[in-house]
Parts: C-alpha cells; structure tokens; sequence
C-alpha cells in the first residue's frame, strides 16, 4: 500500500481566519472497484491523505486582542456518491467522539453540524498559546430508508496538533 498523502497545515494569520475542507467517504458495504473499502480522507483536490497530519499553526506574535479573533474552519463533509440509495448516511450526535485520555483540554475546539448533518463545521482557535494534540473518531449513522435499521459507526481516527508557533 502505498503511504497517504499528509494533509496541508491550516496556517492561520495574525488576527484573521483559514479554512480547509475535507471530505469523509464512508466504506460501503459492496465497494466497487473506485470507492474505498475503508474510511477516507480526501483533501480538496480529492486525494486520500493522511487523516492523523492535520496541523493549525497560529502565529505566536499576534497580540492578545487579535487572539481573540482568529480562528481555524475546518468543514468535513460526507461524500456519500455511489452508495446505496436506500441509505441515508449523516453526522450522529455531535459528529466526533474524542479518544480517551486525548480530548480537548484547553477548548480549543468547537463542532457544529449543517446542511442536514452532512457537514461536520470545526472552529479552532488558540487563545492561551499553548501546543496540544487533539484525538478523535468521526460518528456517523447509517439509516436505511425502506426499513428503518440505524447503524452508528465511528470513522477514522484523526489527530489534529494546534500550536502556536
């Protein structure tokens, strides 16, 4: 197998905001020969990258006042083409679960789902300046339309390092 591209690092400028979007493809339960028989990562070019590269770096001379308006988006939809049309696939719950002992100690991190729970919306910010390393699983749910079975399932694990640097 041949190694994932890493993904490229937000880079947030002194008192503004960066973004980045991703998408999430689910592995289906017959994949065909060009979708994933496992969880990917896809950069804005569609590649597969490597989900535990992600870094947001914030510059360490911006001064307090404009701390408190930076901000990293990072916006993961469900791309979902191709599967079965009697699934309905969309973010449960809060749309993560973080691993255990690698959760957001500094609340860096805020999530918000949209366009019907296919959109999983991350705001990162770094207002003490400190560096910390953020570990997570993407909840989905599987729903089929016809009889109504609901499967939760969580994805790949990624890492997200917030520094300030």
């Amino acid at each position: 197998m041949s190694e994932l591209k890493p993904l490229d690092p937000i880079v947030v400028p002194i008192g503004g905001v960066a973004s980045l979007q991703l998408q999430l493809v689910p592995p289906f339960r017959n994949p065909s020969d060009n979708r994933p028989a496992n969880w990917s990562v896809l950069n804005e070019a569609g590649e597969v990258v490597d989900a535990n590269s992600l870094q947001i770096s914030f510059n360490s001379d911006s001064q307090p006042y404009q701390r408190m308006r930076e901000r990293a988006l990072l916006m993961v939809t469900l791309s979902t083409a191709g599967s079965n049309l009697d699934d309905r696939f969309k973010f449960f719950g809060s749309g993560l679960e973080y691993a255990e002992d690698h959760e957001d100690v500094n609340d860096d991190v805020t999530t918000d789902l949209s366009k019907d729970g296919q959109t999983l919306v991350f705001t990162i910010q770094n207002q003490g300046g400190t560096q910390s390393t953020v570990d997570f699983g993407f909840l989905v749910s599987r729903k089929n339309r016809q009889t109504g079975e609901l499967h939760i399932f969580e994805g790949p694990d990624p890492r997200m390092e917030i520094i300030r640097i």
